[in-house]
């Protein structure tokens, strides 16, 4: 398959994997462990010129971050952490030569692997994959692990990786399905945190890129928040709050211009991470989902700073469907709506809270109106115009009338419901216009609270709109 190219590179420094995996002792019995954390290849990337940043592509190295070290130093800080990919921000001032990289995601054998890394020279390609199926761009394997070295296609076409030559592949003709053209370089605006959402939007040191926007990665301080299931009734680190996704049915209308519709929605999983002593009672309700179906109805209470509960989340339907260790020693909890895509929703706040409070940050902020829609008026908005979405994140409670139209349109669909038109504006300060920007046929896809659980002040919502077409306005 095509390699996903995530930043312009310069051959300043390399890294090239130069050791195989490590090996894992046989379990008892003479039966080895099922293999878990694997290094596959790493490479150092220079953007900018900010500090380099060591990529590591493998397997199994779970979602939240572990630990990683190069010659016995800690790596700090880690700028992104998923199942198969991890970046991590280099020293200055890192001499030439041999290190041992190590990574780790807990305590158990198979969680931990480490690789001899050289750096300061080209290290030889790695072996080429097996050729990914005909399409556009044709075959061609994943890349040795060389790296780019700031090599860059002709004609504005983009780098796909290098063939089992050595060669470098380029697009013939814009990037593989999935991705976009971002600096001469194919990205997948929805994982890559230098172009997340759209190209050139990158996510601030901390944060990773989720569905095509910037998430925080869980703070023990902020996401704290009282959780009651059944008979357990304790504080967990939320880790993935209520989401609710929509989904959008590509349509044109009698000239030709986009005219999308809404069909069924599915709301997102909810997930925690515990290490108190209730962990029995969750451990029943899991088993009890498990082996005999059983949903359960919950409640996440969102409090103020003086511990006042403003609002709470309602969740209905949802089954305890796993249980694992968790990279902070607890355990990872993941509650899964149990029905099918329909035109219902499973999650809502209630009682509603006090949600007036409007801050404007004159650096990120920008000044939006929604016909119909009351809702704080100074979100961070980002503009993806090939997808044709706005994506709005709201902060200190300020986009409450948000939810109210997402649901709308996920239980009556735009038929009913209808589209909105929505105005970006542009401000030399504040309630000073310059101009702005017009959204037509617009209806949201996506909604989700993701930060901020254990405080109401620190709330960050985030919806994802569609549009038809835009104009000055």
């Amino acid at each position: 398959m095509p390699m996903t190219t995530r930043r312009a590179f310069a051959p300043l420094v390399l890294l090239a994997l130069v050791a195989g995996l490590s090996t894992v002792s046989a379990a008892p019995g003479g039966k080895n462990p099922p293999p878990q954390l694997v290094v596959t290849s790493t490479e150092i990337t220079i953007s900018g010129g900010l500090p380099a940043t060591l990529v590591i592509r493998g397997q199994k190295f779970g979602d939240r971050p572990g630990e990683i070290s190069l010659g016995g130093q800690a790596l700090q800080p880690i700028l992104h952490w998923d199942a198969s990919l991890i970046e991590a921000a280099l020293p200055t001032g890192l001499a030439p030569g041999s290190y041992t990289l190590t990574v780790t995601r807990g305590h158990g054998a198979t969680q931990t692997d480490s690789v001899e890394v050289t750096v300061g020279a080209t290290g030889p390609p790695g072996p080429a994959g097996p050729p990914g199926p005909a399409g556009a761009t044709g075959p061609s394997g994943p890349p040795g692990t060389s790296g780019l070295a700031g090599e860059m296609c002709p004609n504005g076409r983009a780098v796909v990786g290098f063939d089992a030559a050595g060669d470098l592949v380029c697009t013939q003709g814009g990037c593989p399905a999935g991705e976009t053209l971002c600096g001469g370089l194919c990205a997948d605006t929805h994982t890559d945190p230098a172009n997340c959402g759209a190209c050139a939007h990158a996510c601030a040191i901390g944060e990773t890129c989720k569905a095509g926007s910037c998430q925080p990665f869980p703070s023990t301080i902020d996401d704290t928040a009282r959780l009651v299931i059944d008979t357990f009734d304790d504080g967990v680190l939320v880790t993935m709050g209520p989401s609710l996704d929509i989904e959008r049915i590509p349509g044109f209308d009698s000239i030709g211009r986009p005219l999308d519709s809404s069909g069924p929605n599915m709301e997102g999983d909810f997930v925690f991470e515990y290490s108190g002593p209730q962990a029995n009672t969750l451990q029943t309700i899991h088993d009890n989902f498990v082996n005999q179906g059983l949903r359960v109805d919950f409640s996440l209470i969102v409090r103020d700073v003086a511990l006042n509960e403003i609002f709470r989340w309602n969740f209905r339907d949802f089954g305890l469907a796993t249980i694992e260790p968790a990279a902070s020693g607890g355990k990872r909890y993941v509650m899964h709506e149990t029905r099918p895509p329909d035109n219902r929703v499973q999650i809502e706040e209630g009682p509603p809270g006090n949600r007036t409070a409007s801050s404007n940050n004159l650096l990120t902020d920008t000044r939006v109106e929604i016909a119909g829609i009351q809702t704080g008026p100074y979100p961070v908005v980002v503009d993806d115009p090939v997808n044709r979405t706005l994506t709005l994140t709201y902060d200190y409670v300020e986009g409450g009338g948000v939810l109210d139209w997402v649901r709308e349109i996920a239980t009556l669909g735009t038929s009913s419901a209808g589209r909105r038109a929505m105005s970006v504006i542009h401000e030399s300060s504040p309630g000073v216009e310059t101009g702005r920007t017009n959204y037509f046929e617009c209806f949201p896809i996506r909604y989700e609270n993701f930060t901020g659980f254990g405080q109401a002040e620190k709330i960050k919502e985030r919806v994802v709109i569609t549009y038809g077409f835009q104009e000055p306005g």
